[in-house]
């Protein structure tokens, strides 16, 4: 009594308990090294398959999937230690202050004692047994939930790949972005230089009246514009770098180079397919695995709840052994069956039955809203690659004709014919023009990923689990992404590529092998 008094006021006693400011800097100081830790050094220009490997590689949004991923197949293993017979070993000791006994009447005659009082117990002793038993229902149930556990390391598995997919999507936009903002970003400072040294120039010649306060005022107002645009420009490309580094998980303190050169700008033609995109990406989609998953996880609880209706039928043997000297044997074997049977389920069958039933509708009728989402986004991303062609194209023109008028202005400038206004107004609409070319671009690369994911093809259809080297891994991206190049431009080259995807592959003999697509 005294040790359960003490313990329930000790419960009485616990009051929250806050984490304090030294602890919570301790936990961001370790969260801190371990987000950047740990990584390959960077050696050099970062291409753009190398920014997909190290993002693959080091990505936190990725490597919480992996863990999820894992954490599913570890639970499988426990319920597959469910469908085991359960072994049970006891020991107990047992002791008393007298002699447990006692004597007996005998039915007929209330009040005739049948014997003296005796005792067939020890005040002291020792019992133990070990015991396996196996219960047929408990087998039945814990195989049906080891099914359904299966179908959630699939679900993991398509929500990795989404993961995977919309990383490398992220990353070719921004790092055509970093890359504009890396080519642009000095030339961009030179010219406000330019702009702040025009600037004093103008105020210098009001002030000593060798201009007009409306012609100065004019040409100080065109020139702040200017120095406006280079702002905004500044503000939107400044980040880009940032991006990519945080997609990369590299810190934002961290210097890095990028490489500039544009390799096979070219992108290919992409002619809508028809139907056989739309059945692809109705079959491959992660969003719609993951509801096909999950309607046959529901499929299996009908059965899980039909079975509970069975009898539990119980086997169980076991050794025994009793410290007891009054007892004839000490040691002794047993075994038995016995039949169970809640006849209570009978009455909660329907209702189980017919919330999976509504479950099951749910669910279709998500498949079918996400099928029509599918599909329309398949559509789009087709319509939008040809509008980002189009645009790029656009741009690209543009640009040709401003590079010509700079270089025009450039040799007036030089001959005295046109003053420092002019060219800085050209230089800087070179500047924005290039600019535009390069978001462009950088926007045409992102529809690009974006329709094969709108068809549910893999960005990489390795599992990237940390222990490839980016090098290997990003020679691996690029030889991959080289072969798809076009892979939808008519609907032989889909089937051939529906046909490669239904089996395993290997790039090169990289990495080990995995499936595309979770057959």
């Amino acid at each position: 009594m005294l040790v359960a008094l003490t313990i329930v006021l000790a419960g009485c006693s616990v009051s929250p308990e806050k984490l304090y400011t030294e602890e919570l800097d301790k936990i961001a100081a370790d969260r801190i090294s371990r987000v950047v830790t740990q990584q390959e050094p960077i050696n050099g220009p970062i291409d753009l398959y190398e920014a997909m490997a190290r993002a693959l590689k080091y990505n936190l949004d990725y490597k919480v999937k992996l863990a999820e991923q894992a954490l599913r197949s570890q639970e499988l293993k426990n319920i597959r230690l469910d469908m085991l017979p359960k072994l049970v070993a006891n020991a107990g000791y047992s002791s008393r202050d007298s002699d447990p006994g006692g004597s007996s009447r005998l039915i007929d005659a209330p009040f005739t004692e049948s014997l003296r009082n005796s005792t067939s117990q020890e005040r002291e002793h020792f019992t133990g047994d070990l015991t396996v038993s196996w219960n047929v229902l408990d087998f039945g149930l814990s195989y049906i939930r080891a099914r359904q556990q299966s179908d959630e390391i699939l679900i993991a598995m398509e929500q990795r790949r989404k993961v995977a997919n919309r990383i490398i999507e992220d990353v070719r936009t921004a790092y055509w972005r970093a890359v504009s903002s890396q080519l642009l970003l000095a030339e961009l400072g030179a010219l406000e230089t330019r702009v702040n040294d025009a600037l004093e120039n103008s105020a210098i010649l009001e002030v000593n009246g060798n201009s007009s306060p409306m012609k100065a005022l004019m040409y100080r107002r065109e020139l702040m514009s200017i120095k406006l645009q280079i702002k905004a420009l500044h503000r939107d490309f400044s980040v880009a770098k940032h991006q990519l580094a945080a997609l990369m998980s590299i810190a934002p303190t961290q210097e890095f180079e990028l490489v500039t050169t544009i390799e096979n700008s070219r992108m290919p033609d992409i002619r809508n397919t028809g139907n056989n995109l739309i059945k692809v990406a109705l079959r491959d989609r992660p969003e719609l695995r993951e509801l096909n998953y999950q309607m046959r996880i529901n499929s299996r609880q009908t059965r899980a709840a039909l079975l509970k209706l069975l009898p539990s039928l119980n086997f169980k043997a076991g050794y025994n052994f009793d410290t007891n000297k009054y007892l004839h044997d000490q040691n002794w074997a047993s075994w038995g069956a016995t039949v169970g049977w809640n006849l209570f389920n009978i009455a909660r069958y329907p209702k189980e039955k017919e919330k999976a039933k509504s479950h099951q509708y749910l669910l279709d009728q998500r498949a079918l809203a996400m099928s029509m989402a599918v599909m329309t986004q398949v559509h789009i991303s087709l319509a939008r690659y040809v509008l980002a062609q189009d645009e790029l194209n656009a741009n690209s023109e543009y640009l040709e004709i401003q590079n010509e008028i700079l270089r025009l202005y450039s040799a007036s400038r030089d001959t005295g014919r046109i003053g420092q206004q002019e060219w800085i107004r050209e230089k800087m609409n070179t500047l924005v023009a290039r600019a535009k070319h390069g978001l462009a671009y950088a926007d045409l690369q992102n529809v690009y990923a974006n329709i094969y994911a709108s068809i549910g093809q893999d960005a990489f259809p390795l599992v990237v689990d940390g222990s490839e080297s980016v090098e290997v891994l990003g020679a691996a991206l690029r030889e991959y992404w080289e072969d798809r190049q076009g892979m939808v431009n008519s609907d032989e080259d889909v089937q051939a590529q529906v046909k490669r995807d239904s089996g395993p592959i290997v790039l090169s003999g990289y990495l080990r092998t995995d499936f595309r697509g979770v057959q």
